[in-house]
Formats: C-alpha cells, sequence, structure tokens
C-alpha cells in the first residue's frame, strides 16, 4: 500500500497501514429481515508509538438487532498514521481526519459483510466525526 497524504504546507498526515483485528459476525437461526431494527454504535481509540511517530487510531462499529440480538456485527478496523508537526495542538485535527479517512472502508467492509451473508446489505450512513469526538473528549474529561 502507498503511503497516503493529506493536510496543508503547516500540517502533513500520512497514512501507512490499515488492517482489520477483529470481525465478529453472528446471525441466529430467527432472524428476520422484516423486524428488524438495528442501533448503531462508533468509538475510536488511539496509542501512540514510544516515539510518537506514528499512531495507530482504531474505529470499533457495533452493530444489533435492538429486538432481539438475532444478528450483531462487531468490527474494528486500525490505520497506523504519522503526521507532521506531530504536537498536541494538531491532535484534535490528525484524530478527526484520521477516521474520515477509516470510515469508508469500514463502511465498505461492513456492506460486504452483509451482501455476503445474503441479507440486505447494511450501508452506515454519514457519520459527524467532529460530534464524535467532542462527545468522547466530555466524557474523559468528566
Amino acid at each position: 500500500m502507498e503511503n497516503v497524504q493529506a493536510g496543508t504546507d503547516k500540517c502533513k498526515l500520512k497514512l501507512h497501514k490499515i488492517y482489520v483485528p477483529n470481525i465478529s459476525f453472528n446471525r441466529s437461526d430467527n432472524y428476520s429481515e422484516k423486524n428488524s431494527k438495528f442501533q448503531v454504535k462508533v468509538g475510536y481509540e488511539t496509542a501512540h508509538s514510544e516515539n510518537n511517530s506514528k499512531t495507530k487510531v482504531t474505529i470499533k462499529i457495533e452493530i444489533a438487532d435492538k429486538k432481539d440480538d438475532a444478528l450483531t456485527i462487531n468490527v474494528s478496523l486500525c490505520g497506523i498514521f504519522s503526521m507532521e508537526p506531530n504536537d498536541k495542538e494538531n491532535e484534535k485535527f490528525f484524530i478527526k481526519q484520521s477516521l474520515a479517512i477509516l470510515f469508508p472502508y469500514l463502511r465498505s467492509l461492513v456492506t460486504n459483510i452483509t451482501v455476503q451473508a445474503e441479507i440486505p446489505p447494511i450501508v452506515l450512513p454519514p457519520i459527524n466525526f467532529n460530534a464524535l469526538i467532542d462527545k468522547q473528549s466530555n466524557n474523559e474529561q468528566s
């Protein structure tokens, strides 16, 4: 995979690698497409390398049938990124952009899993990562 770069002259974001550490798909025998209403939970984590040169950003999604858990999907997708300059001032920008880069891969993965399971495809809606990050930041500060 080639490095992907985004940013301005002041800040450069590079994607070095994408991988899937976890996929879980469970469909019970009593699953019914007609009665399904899904609840979608999205979260993220970050982890810095020892020398802070690279950051692992993990986006996680949990999809479950609200009624009876007849269908559950859990997927984690990781991206290894670097950013120059690497400072605290740009961290929110870094996380928002990293998640925006990773999300289309996650979205495609969920759609493909459901199509191959011979159920109607689940196509994730766009996500407001600004709100997600602000909400998670507020929860961590509380």
